[in-house]
């Protein structure tokens, strides 16, 4: 414990914190009880009697800077740009330490593979125990109390609408830049919530089922689904992206984001991706050329503007590789594709890829169709805003509760 002008401290190491809660695809903690986080949404949580408390953070950046959220007992109450460097940031002070209090902290940036030195990590809990307890007698084991799992865990898989693209920030905002993505006003986090269930993110801005929005093959999520966080490998290099950088920093947490991830740690108890958009622009943007073989890709429009079939196909077949993947990964786990915040253009496609699903046997595989984002909607970025989000995750809510009766 430390004394500091009279008031008392418990510091702990996050692996030690009893009780403590982990959130999102992590990796085990390092041999220094700190723990590295990538995905958005991910974090820990802790719980206790304590009047203030303070988190240790050790963030690097070159250009996309981690922002994290802070929730209070389970509300929304901070959202901050982490400095580069160990430093110690207050989450909360002023509480009553006579009763239990939790303090959530989850990263609010996506994965960041274009930035060669991204990265977050958590190491140190700090918690002022002032009127807790007699001073002589505080120990860790009598401050901290433990963060239930909840009943349910439900994997939510998608591009930028679930990385939060958009949800935060004035609609004309157009810059592409960590400032722009928060967690918390996500469909996904939402839902989670409405339905008091845990969660994880693996999400990437821009990213798809056969192809990324720049037609781009290397970026299809599927590709890095069974890893911990394989796109802090990619290296993303569209046009229009400033970071265009070598694979160099960081290379031990980039190591350990591509080895396979354990989906037993925490079988999900429903997986539901949001994936499409980004396929479907895709046949409106320039050809992307492989730099490696010199292999042109392109999703084509027929004459009319209509897909053309061959390329149409080349989605759906990933879609039906990709769900057969989540299956076998996720093998008791509901599994429903939620589409359409921005337009149903790949959704005839994404039914195929479902049916062919229960021709093989899979019964436990649906489609949901999402309330398109209306006028008035749009948050910065022109992405969904934060009305549209609470609109679809209200609808996921409901299908995942229909479904689980």
């Amino acid at each position: 414990m430390l004394h500091s002008y009279g008031m008392e401290y418990v510091e702990v190491r996050v692996r030690d914190v009893p009780g403590l809660k982990t959130f999102g695809r992590v990796p085990v903690f390092s041999e220094d009880g700190a723990l590295e986080v990538f995905w958005t949404g991910s974090g820990v949580e802790f719980a206790g009697y304590f009047s203030a408390a303070w988190i240790e953070l050790e963030s690097d950046y070159e250009t996309y800077e981690s922002w994290v959220s802070v929730f209070v007992n389970g509300a929304w109450i901070a959202r901050f740009i982490l400095e580069k460097g160990r430093r110690w940031y207050c989450l909360a002070r002023g509480m009553n330490a006579s009763k239990a209090q939790s303090i959530r902290v989850l990263k609010d940036t996506q994965a960041m593979g274009d930035d060669p030195a991204h990265s977050l990590v958590m190491r140190t809990v700090r918690v002022e125990t002032t009127g807790a307890a007699p001073a002589e007698a505080v120990r860790a084991d009598e401050v901290f109390v433990s963060v239930p799992r909840k009943k349910r865990m439900i994997e939510f898989v998608g591009d930028s609408i679930t990385s939060g693209e958009g949800t935060i920030g004035a609609k004309g905002e157009m810059d592409w830049i960590s400032m722009w993505f928060t967690c918390a006003n996500t469909w996904a986090y939402m839902a989670a919530e409405r339905l008091d269930a845990d969660f994880r993110f693996v999400s990437q801005s821009g990213w798809g089922v056969y192809c990324a929005w720049d037609n781009d093959i290397r970026h299809a999520l599927p590709l890095h689904y069974a890893e911990l966080c394989g796109p802090m490998l990619s290296g993303r290099l569209e046009s229009g992206h400033p970071c265009i950088k070598s694979r160099r920093a960081s290379e031990a947490g980039r190591i350990r984001a591509g080895a396979p991830y354990d989906f037993s740690k925490e079988p999900a108890n429903a997986v539901v991706i949001n994936l499409g958009t980004n396929d479907s622009g895709s046949f409106r943007n320039p050809a992307w050329t492989d730099p490696e073989t010199g292999t042109v890709y392109k999703q084509r429009l027929n004459p009319d503007g209509s897909l053309n079939a061959d390329d149409a196909a080349k989605f759906t077949h990933a879609a039906e590789r990709f769900l057969a993947l989540v299956r076998e990964k996720n093998p008791d786990a509901l599994i429903v594709w939620a589409y359409g915040m921005l337009g149903f253009e790949m959704e005839r496609y994404i039914l195929q890829a479902i049916e062919s699903r229960k021709a093989a046997g899979d019964g436990s595989v649906s489609y949901l169709r999402l309330p398109a984002m209306l006028p008035g909607e749009e948050g910065s970025r022109d992405h969904p805003g934060y009305p549209a989000h609470q609109r679809a995750a209200d609808s996921v809510a409901e299908c995942l509760t229909e479904l689980w009766k």
